[in-house]
Parts: C-alpha cells; structure tokens; sequence
C-alpha cells in the first residue's frame, strides 16, 4: 500500500488541510506544535479506527481531535494505492459518524 493523499477536514488543529506524498520519499518536518503529530495520528485513525464509536470510546480515541472550541466531528480522506488500484476511505467521528471506501477515479 502506498499513501498517496490526505485531507483533515477538520481534524485537531487543521479546519481544511491536505498533503500530497506523491514523490518516493516524502519527508514531514517543522518545528514543535505545527501538526506533524497530528498528521500521524490522522493517519493511523483513518486506517485502524472504527467511526461505530460509543461516546466514551469517542472522547477517549477521537476526541482530542475533534476541533476546538466545540466541534462535533472529525473527519479525514485518504487517498491510496495498492495493487495497482486507487482507493479513497473516507471516515467521519463523532456528529454524523460515516466510514466509506471507494474505487478512485483517476
């Protein structure tokens, strides 16, 4: 599998953001309090974290992520290949929970 895309829309910090890792090595750095660790953390929930949460296995996964001051949701967009094929999993945490996986059209 390769990660190609990510959108944070909004997770922690970041109301709308996106990175591309289309090049063979993509190198994430900055100084402390910019987002790296919240981009891992995205990325490591979007691939292993259930959006069928109970509000307390929400607040005690998701929700430091859910945005400040009052966010009802969070949600990410992973764009990614694997086996020649492109696919975009979509997941949303908290208000109008949602997960989908869909063949990308490139």
């Amino acid at each position: 599998m390769r990660l190609e895309r990510i959108r944070l829309h909004p997770f922690g910090r970041f109301a709308d953001e996106s990175w591309d890792f289309h090049d063979p090595l993509v190198v994430i750095h900055g100084p402390n309090e910019q987002g790296k660790s919240t981009l891992r953390q995205a990325i490591g929930h979007a691939l292993f974290t259930s959006t069928d949460l109970t509000p307390t296995q929400l607040k005690k996964t998701v929700g430091r992520w859910l945005p400040l001051p009052a966010g009802d949701h969070a949600a990410v967009t992973l764009t990614f290949e694997h086996g020649g094929t492109t696919w975009t999993l979509e997941k949303r945490w908290g208000g109008g929970r949602s997960s989908q996986i869909v063949r990308a059209h490139v």
